[in-house]
This record gives C-alpha cells, sequence and structure tokens, in this order.
C-alpha cells in the first residue's frame, strides 16, 4: 500500500509516522499522540513521541537506540513546556563488555518534578521506566576468570515519594567475590571463598558497613552398593559489621563467626510403567550448628520445595540457621519414554 506499511521481516525498516493515539483525563484534559519513528543508520534509530494538549502544553518524549560492537544503548528522554513551567525526565543504559573478562552496566536516571513521570503516564511509553517513585542510578562491572569471580556495583537510589533529606540512598561499593581453591583429590570434594558486603548510607544519618567471609566444603557424592546416595556440606562464615542508627545491625562494631554441618542422605527409586518412567527419591537432610538462633519471625522468609534442602534456607547473608534439624521429603517425577527419546533424537542430529 503506497501509504500504510506493516512489519516483516522480509522487508527493510523504513521511517515514518507510527500509529496515532488520543487520550483524555480528568488532571490532563485532552491530549493527542502523533509518534515518529526515524532511522539515523544500521545500527541506530530514534522515535519521536509528541503529545500535544488541549490547554496548549507540549510534552515530547523520545527513544534513541544504538548498537554498538561490544554493547547496547538505549535511552529515553522528554521535556514538557507549559505555564506549569519546564519539566523533563532523562534515562540511559548501555550494557556490553570491555574485553572478554569485564562486563559493564550504566545506568542513569534522573527526573524534574517528582510527579512527572505519574502524572502524565510515561512509563506506559518506555521499557526503560520501571517504576514512578523510585529512581536507580549505577555502575556495574563483573569480572570473570578460570576459577574465580568478581562482580561490583556504586548505586544511588532516589525516591520521588519522599521529602528531600530523606529520599536518596548510596550504596557503594558493594561487591561479591567468589573463588574456588583447587585441593587435593583425596579430599574428595570441592573448596569454595567467598567474600561479599556493602557500604550503605540511607534516611540521612544511617550507615550500615558489611562484610561477611564464607569458607565451604562440599564433599562429593557417595554412592553405597544398597544405592544410597550421601553428601555433606561444611559452613564457616565471618561477619563483621559497623553501624550507626540501624535498626538490622547492632550500634558500632561486630564481628561474629558461625559454623554449620549439613549432611544430606537419599535413595533414588525408578520404575518403568507403560510408556512412562516414574522418578521416587525419598530424602532426609540432617544439620547442626553450634550457634543460637535469633528472631527472623518479622521477616519474610518462606521454606518451600526449592529452599527447604538448602544450606541457607532461611535467607540471610550475615548468619546460619543455628541449633539442630531433621528435614525428611519425598521427590516425585514422570517422565514419557517417547518425548525423551525424540530428544535424544534431535540432540544427536
Amino acid at each position: 500500500m503506497p501509504y500504510f506499511n506493516h512489519p516483516d521481516p522480509s522487508v527493510k525498516r523504513k521511517s515514518g509516522f507510527l500509529t496515532p493515539s488520543y487520550s483524555a483525563s480528568k488532571s490532563l484534559g485532552t491530549s493527542l499522540n502523533f509518534p515518529y519513528f526515524k532511522i539515523l543508520g544500521n545500527d541506530k534509530d530514534l522515535t519521536f513521541n509528541p503529545k500535544y494538549y488541549a490547554d496548549k502544553s507540549f510534552l515530547l518524549q523520545n527513544e534513541y537506540r544504538q548498537i554498538f560492537k561490544n554493547s547496547n544503548l538505549l535511552s529515553d528522554f522528554s521535556f514538557m513546556v507549559g505555564e506549569a513551567g519546564t519539566k523533563g525526565h532523562f534515562f540511559y543504559n548501555q550494557i556490553g563488555k570491555l574485553n572478554n573478562n569485564l562486563n559493564f552496566k550504566i545506568n542513569l536516571q534522573n527526573v524534574e518534578g517528582d510527579n512527572y513521570l505519574k502524572k502524565h503516564d510515561l512509563k506506559e511509553n518506555s521499557i526503560l521506566i520501571k517504576d514512578d517513585n523510585l529512581l536507580l542510578t549505577n555502575l556495574d562491572l563483573n569480572w570473570s576468570f578460570e576459577d574465580s569471580n568478581l562482580s561490583t556495583s556504586f548505586k544511588i537510589f532516589e525516591d520521588l515519594s519522599r521529602n528531600r533529606s530523606d529520599r536518596f540512598q548510596y550504596v557503594f561499593p558493594d561487591y561479591n567475590f567468589s573463588k574456588n581453591i583447587e585441593i587435593p583429590n583425596d579430599y574428595n570434594g570441592k573448596f569454595n571463598f567467598n567474600t561479599y558486603g556493602y557500604n550503605k548510607n540511607y534516611n540521612t544519618n544511617v550507615n550500615e558497613s558489611v562484610l561477611t567471609n564464607d569458607f565451604l566444603f562440599s564433599s562429593n557424592q557417595f554412592i553405597n552398593l544398597n544405592g544410597i546416595v550421601s553428601n555433606y556440606n561444611l559452613l564457616l562464615k565471618n561477619t563483621n559489621s559497623y553501624s550507626n542508627n540501624s535498626s538490622a545491625f547492632k550500634e558500632n562494631s561486630n564481628y561474629d563467626l558461625y559454623g554449620t554441618f549439613k549432611y544430606d542422605i537419599s535413595l533414588p527409586l525408578q520404575k518403568i510403567m507403560d510408556k512412562y518412567k516414574h522418578y521416587l527419591t525419598p530424602r532426609i537432610s540432617l544439620r547442626y550448628s553450634p550457634n543460637d538462633n535469633s528472631d527472623i519471625s518479622s521477616k519474610n522468609i518462606l521454606l518451600n520445595y526449592n529452599n527447604v534442602f538448602g544450606l541457607n534456607r532461611i535467607g540471610t547473608s550475615h548468619e546460619v540457621e543455628g541449633g539442630e534439624s531433621l528435614t525428611a521429603g519425598l521427590e516425585f517425577k514422570r517422565e514419557n519414554i517417547e518425548d525423551i527419546e525424540k530428544e535424544y533424537l534431535f540432540k544427536g542430529f
């Protein structure tokens, strides 16, 4: 058709007007949108999204996209001119890698006018705007090596719904380093060292600095002549914290040492009936820690199938589950033999 085009994998990109829209609200009145898509090159394009209001106010929202050799860029920005003055926003996101070992992520978010995003419902026209009230500016860096990983980030949160003095939260640095330490084969297991922590300032005068070191030994699986599978984990956790005016940690410096031993036993069973394979696995998990339990009744912690046999099932990074416990359960699974054979044939092909 000479004036209307529909996107299709067989056609090239084209510049042109997108579908216009009309809206009306009690607070803003009626408005008209006339978006326009502009190709700037093989690796970049821009979407203009002007909105005209009945009171002669004018809002122009733009989305710019570009692909580089080792990164992708996406930005969303706008400005509004009217009787209430000039307001606007700027969101910028770039994800990529600097080399084979280092990945990065840059995120910038800024708004002029606390209710600007929500009032004009800009979240509906942008994949970068996830929240009308909470802004995040951050730099993330991730290094990957053969036997270790390091991730670090610098973050600034801004809550537009709060007053100026308490709306910012600063988290930098926030890091996580993990390394697999080589041990002799006759140890029958693997040893992992993990250190992580953060420095946080929020609510004007609340400061938290936390550093945690985990030393984890995980044994290989042992199978006896009766088909019983067993393995064990030994965790030593060292937590260091320094805080002022915090409700999550004790005041000033604190140093804690925790230990946990977990022993797992299972008996995998299998039975073939008609076209199905049935798997039934009774499981028992024993754990012991010389430490006492802390009160976590106020925290939103839920035990379910995915974490009930886990080493850190209470979900806290700076302490462990204390005392003794026994967990028993059954796992059941059924597979269609014909579907499995088809899958294997497809993979082999």
